[in-house]
């Protein structure tokens, strides 16, 4: 796949129709925004330039499945509030005469078992709820250092005796030096549409992504540091509490808010996402994020605490890589992310 046809595969889905999506609660399908692994929920929640064995990553760039995710396969789950749990499993295998990488994954969200009520609020017994992605990558190193890549993804929403259905896609590009020191990567997500809506109501946008990453480890240290830009297609992202501005006596509508979070300044802010990582050795890697946005939006006006922040860590053990993070939403708890990852070629020679 040629270069210019990687370009322009981005320019049409950044300029799609569907970059009118909106942040927060207005589209279907937001369950894709989570970080699809511990690695990435560790470094802040994004890690779109991170160009290194882990199959994981491609669910924020398809750009980043390479050949040293050859046969590796990833499993991620996240204990999230009230008995949710998301995460994702993924695979990859290198086709070294095509030069070309293939990756699989899915990805997935359980609301758990609740209570039904009609009306009347009369219970109607309990009932379950999830959602589901299935993705095929492709990537490919275009020119010498730059690898392209793209993913389509097959959506299913069941929420109770309501369902829908969509696709979406995604597309990026990765840049690294020949000392793998430094990368560059953008990347469009989820740019697609329902299929088939809730209970025939009007289709919805889904949560349109467009970022850029940066990734610089140092030479004679053990760092690496993360530079993330997400959300790009819109430059205020915040939510606009309407409490927190000036309300007219008459008609009761906000004229405009004094929250400093509304601030040109702050705008910029919330689109970044920043981590580190110490690699302690081959393996042992200790992880740090922060996201503004989220800081920003869940704390609690008389005490921040360590809301935004995130902390993590993987340990190779024999064959196998366990990673975990802490991501902190809101002083009320944190949520917990494991994720166990391995090349299956050490357990089926005949795969290499």
């Amino acid at each position: 796949m040629k270069l210019k046809h990687i370009s322009c595969l981005l320019l049409l889905l950044s300029g799609s129709l569907y970059t009118r999506a909106q942040i927060g609660g207005s589209r279907v399908y937001n369950f894709l925004t989570l970080p699809a692994s511990s690695v990435t929920a560790a470094l802040g929640g994004e890690g779109v330039a991170l160009l290194d064995d882990d199959v994981s990553q491609g669910f924020t760039n398809p750009a980043l499945y390479n050949p040293l995710q050859h046969n590796r396969i990833a499993f991620h789950n996240a204990f999230y509030y009230a008995g949710i749990d998301f995460g994702s499993l993924s695979f990859a295998r290198h086709f070294p005469k095509k030069k070309f990488t293939l990756g699989a994954g899915l990805q997935y969200i359980n609301y758990g078992k609740m209570q039904g009520y009609n009306l009347y609020g009369t219970p109607q017994g309990d009932f379950s709820s999830g959602e589901y992605a299935l993705s095929v990558a492709y990537s490919q190193e275009i020119v010498k250092n730059v690898r392209a890549g793209a993913a389509i993804k097959f959506v299913a929403s069941f929420l109770e005796s309501y369902s829908s259905f969509g696709v979406a896609f995604d597309a990026g590009l990765v840049y690294s030096d020949s000392l793998g020191l430094n990368s560059f990567a953008v990347s469009v997500q989820n740019v697609g549409r329902q299929l088939s809506s809730y209970a025939g109501n009007p289709r919805e946008s889904l949560p349109l992504n467009i970022k850029i990453g940066f990734v610089k480890k140092l030479q004679n240290a053990p760092f690496r540091f993360f530079v993330s830009a997400q959300n790009l297609q819109r430059f205020d992202i915040q939510y606009a509490d309407p409490a927190a501005g000036n309300v007219n006596p008459l008609f009761g509508d906000t004229l405009g808010s004094t929250s400093v979070q509304n601030s040109t300044g702050e705008k910029i802010m919330a689109h970044f996402v920043i981590g580190t990582e110490l690699l302690m050795g081959k393996n042992l890697r200790i992880r740090f994020g922060y996201n503004h946005l989220r800081r920003q939006e869940l704390k609690l006006s008389a005490r921040s605490g360590l809301t935004g922040f995130s902390f993590g860590a993987g340990v190779g053990i024999k064959r196998f890589r366990l990673d975990y993070a802490l991501s902190v939403y809101h002083l009320a708890g944190a949520t917990h992310q494991l994720g166990i990852s391995t090349n299956l070629g050490e357990f089926f020679p005949g795969l290499n």
